[in-house]
């Protein structure tokens, strides 16, 4: 499958095997989510999204997501030049959970 990733400040299709750590991926309508992602907008009002973890956890029930409010007035224009750092917790069993 190809996904929009952001390389030398454009979104470039990518393979979700040559999706690396700190990419910045563009996901439009139904796509599956490749990997371990981190919301940081959304077209949805607050920066809110559903996603469906079915294949995680077996439930079929949508979820809601949301990105932080510094990050979710980004909007639907993604800019593939921006850079960031991110401070997180190690990793834990719980998939559901996140501090940082």
């Amino acid at each position: 499958r190809q996904y929009a990733v952001a390389r030398d400040g454009r979104f470039v299709a990518a393979a979700s095997e040559d999706i690396a750590v700190g990419d910045i991926v563009m996901l439009r309508g139904d796509q599956e989510v490749p990997c371990d992602m981190l919301l940081l907008a959304s077209s949805l009002p607050e920066g809110s999204t559903f996603i469906n973890t079915a294949n995680l956890d077996g439930e079929g029930d949508l979820k809601l997501r949301r990105a932080l409010p510094q990050t979710s007035a980004l909007g639907l224009e993604a800019d593939p030049t921006l850079a960031a750092s991110l401070r997180l917790q190690v990793p834990v069993l719980a998939p559901h959970t996140l501090s940082g």
